[in-house]
């Protein structure tokens, strides 16, 4: 049957119970609600086994179903997207200002690392890392990562300017 769920505005929304082929071995029904918790020092550690929006992966071992579906699906997730989908995190992280720029950092190397194939995509990611590093006066690491951008896309004039 369908799940019938009140919408904003008064409607209705039907919703198909059915998993997407290949996640029906994540459900789980004796899985009990997890309540969020009271003490602010515990929301962070809460927030972090959200895959959604955890800031690192736990190891494999401590991974649960949630962790398992987020593989299988970026298993079937064609790698010039999620580059760009972890590049696009990346400016996000970048302009919300210096204290999200480790994150900024982690997100284009995830991008890179994702060797989509997309050479023009790879140098935008090294030379918006280098653009970090050299705004953290980590100069080595930004010439670094603009001749890298340079080898890949010659035509990068950011990569030139920041190198």
């Amino acid at each position: 049957g369908k799940i019938i769920m009140a919408a904003e505005k008064g409607g209705i929304i039907e919703l198909d119970p059915k998993l997407p082929e290949g996640m029906e071995g994540f459900v789980n029904p004796e899985r009990k609600a997890t309540r969020f918790p009271d003490n602010p020092e515990d929301i962070d550690a809460y927030i972090n086994n959200i895959p959604l929006f955890a800031k690192q992966r736990p190891p494999k071992e401590e991974q649960g179903d949630a962790w398992k579906m987020v593989e299988a699906i970026e298993a079937n997730q064609d790698p010039k997207v999620k580059a760009t989908e972890l590049k696009n995190n990346g400016n996000e992280c970048f302009k919300a200002g210096p204290k999200r720029w480790k994150d900024a950092i982690t997100f284009y190397t995830q991008a890179i690392d994702e060797e989509c194939g997309d050479a023009r995509l790879e140098s935008v990611c090294l030379s918006n890392r280098a653009l970090i590093h050299m705004k953290q006066k980590n100069y080595g690491k930004c010439i670094d990562d603009c001749k890298l951008a340079i080898k890949k896309n010659p035509s990068n004039p950011k990569a030139y300017l920041r190198a």
